[in-house]
């Protein structure tokens, strides 16, 4: 299991691209605060998030690839609730410092450049 996303709506195998950033406060314009080379996409509401945090889809699964990948970015602070993907996931954290956990196993610090594989369930 892991804490950092829920994103039902794609397809799996599922590759996220994700954004965390460690400090400040963003306003409601985020991408005059956030420096990414994506847009920052849609506010999430509800599901397992906490806090705020936004999903820009930028590839859709197809009968080509069966993989979707995804940008996630969240607000200093928001997390995602414990939660799996049945297909596992790749995160790669792209600016600032956040957590990852799987079920009974140490959590790990993400910073920028770094990759972690979620294992399939």
């Amino acid at each position: 299991m892991n804490r950092i996303v829920n994103l039902r709506k794609f397809i799996f195998p599922l590759l996220i691209v994700m954004l965390i950033c460690s400090s400040g406060v963003i306003a409601q314009n985020p991408t005059k605060e956030i420096n990414t080379i994506f847009p920052i996409g849609y506010k999430i509401e509800g599901g397992n998030f906490v806090g705020t945090a936004w999903v820009k889809r930028l590839f859709a699964a197809d009968s080509t690839s069966n993989s979707a990948i995804g940008n996630v970015t969240f607000e200093p602070k928001a997390r995602s609730n414990w939660h799996y993907h049945p297909a596992g996931q790749i995160l790669m954290a792209l600016n600032g410092i956040g957590y990852y956990q799987e079920k009974g196993k140490e959590l790990q610090i993400l910073r920028r450049g770094d990759v972690v594989k979620c294992p399939q369930m």
